[in-house]
């Protein structure tokens, strides 16, 4: 699969899937309330509610996407990405289902001890996988032998500690971490030549990214508006932090 059809393939996936989910669960929305100033020059309100469909679609996009390109090219070490993003995307999950449920989601302290595993889970993925031949890959600076895989799996660990917790925390806004994350991705596959196949992944999170922009587009919507609201979807944190292992993944394969 060419390089740049990734980007295709995870835009249209994830556009497609979002549309699809947004239609069948309508319901699966947060029933937690948040008070605060959610806009420019608006007063404090409750947040809105809108469906919850954002990180199932794209960690579905995610796995079509990398399965299609396994079977085109042969490389399976490719599901490396896959497999560290899985769990971060079931701790939002779990969340994002109490929350909907319950009114309450998982509390900072539960959640950051699972966002401590998936992140230990998701550095012995990379320790395992074999060494990027990539002048930006710090395998070639530590070494493969024992201490470095060491070194390399400490570093993977804070990378996806540091990036995930960020794009948790930047979620709320719309638009605002796939726009970002969408930016981080290009400049991620442009730093790789088109013939390489640590490209694609960056490609591809660069097209979910767009795609979820279709439908979580940023507006000036307030409760006391008449304007109509643009974001239709939110990520949840299944979808924040799902992103932002993805872009972490990303940049190491």
């Amino acid at each position: 699969m060419g390089t740049y059809m990734h980007f295709v393939v995870g835009f249209a996936m994830t556009a497609i899937i979002s549309l699809a989910a947004l239609r069948l669960f309508p319901n699966f929305r947060s029933r937690e309330t948040k008070a605060g100033t959610y806009r420019i020059s608006s007063v404090a309100t409750a947040s809105s509610r809108l469906p919850l469909v954002g990180g199932p679609a794209i960690v579905l996009s995610m796995g079509i996407g990398l399965f299609a390109s396994v079977f085109i090219e042969g490389d399976s070490e490719i599901l490396s990405v896959l497999y560290a993003t899985l769990p971060f995307f079931l701790i939002g999950f779990i969340d994002d289902i109490q929350k909907s449920i319950r009114k309450e989601g998982l509390s900072e302290r539960t959640s950051l001890m699972l966002a401590t595993a998936a992140a230990a889970v998701a550095a012995v993925v990379y320790a395992s996988t074999p060494a990027s031949n990539s002048v930006f890959s710090m395998r070639i600076w530590v070494g493969a032998d024992m201490a470095g895989n060491i070194l390399f799996a400490g570093w993977t660990f804070i990378l996806f500690m540091v990036i995930v917790i960020s794009t948790g925390i930047s979620d709320g806004v719309d638009g605002l971490t796939p726009g970002l994350g969408g930016i981080a991705a290009i400049g991620i596959a442009l730093v790789c030549t088109v013939k390489m196949i640590a490209a694609g992944p960056a490609w591809m999170v660069a097209g979910i990214c767009t795609g979820i922009l279709l439908l979580n587009l940023p507006s000036t919507w307030t409760p006391q508006s008449t304007k109509k609201r643009r974001a239709r979807i939110y990520l949840g944190d299944s979808g924040a932090l799902t992103l932002g292992a993805i872009l972490t993944a990303a940049a190491l394969t």
